[in-house]
């Protein structure tokens, strides 16, 4: 009896090794490519470049509005001009302002603030020109650090 499960075992994997690599092959080579930005999207020069301040805590944001087919869309960066004392900042805008240390029921994560972290989509209320504002949230601790008024780049 145990022979005949060393034969099946022994026979299933000589199969496996030779279909194995050939099956991870195939499926490299079958697989869809995914581009990784719509090829819509057509990037304008930065709309805007400001250093903002969120109680003592400085922090420069770049939007570049992509215009696509589809409805208008913000590219955001934000880099702290020097360290932050604050563990995962992440910028959030709001139309209306947080209260106390909460962030307001509405508010779109804008990006994560970082040194070296790529621009990130962002899709604002349809209204250019809106004014709302910047919130500064630390994630770890569970609160805001701080808002600013802004209004959307045309």
């Amino acid at each position: 009896m145990i022979l005949e499960l060393r034969r099946r075992h022994r026979l299933a994997a000589s199969i496996l090794v030779v279909l194995g690599p050939v099956l991870v092959i195939a499926a490299v080579l079958v697989r869809q490519r995914t581009p990784l930005a719509p090829q819509t999207l057509v990037v304008e020069p930065a709309a805007s470049q400001r250093t903002l301040d969120f109680a003592g805590s400085h922090v420069s944001l770049e939007i570049w509005r992509a215009t696509a087919a589809e409805p208008a869309a913000y590219l955001a960066r934000a880099r702290a001009t020097e360290p932050l004392r604050l563990p995962d900042p992440l910028l959030y805008w709001s139309p209306t302002a947080p209260a106390a240390d909460r962030l307001p029921g509405g508010a779109i994560l804008v990006t994560p603030v970082g040194a070296d972290l790529a621009p990130n989509s962002w899709a604002p209320p349809d209204r250019p020109g809106a004014s709302g504002y910047l919130i500064l949230y630390s994630l770890a601790h569970d609160r805001v650090a701080g808002s600013t008024p802004f209004s959307l780049p045309r």
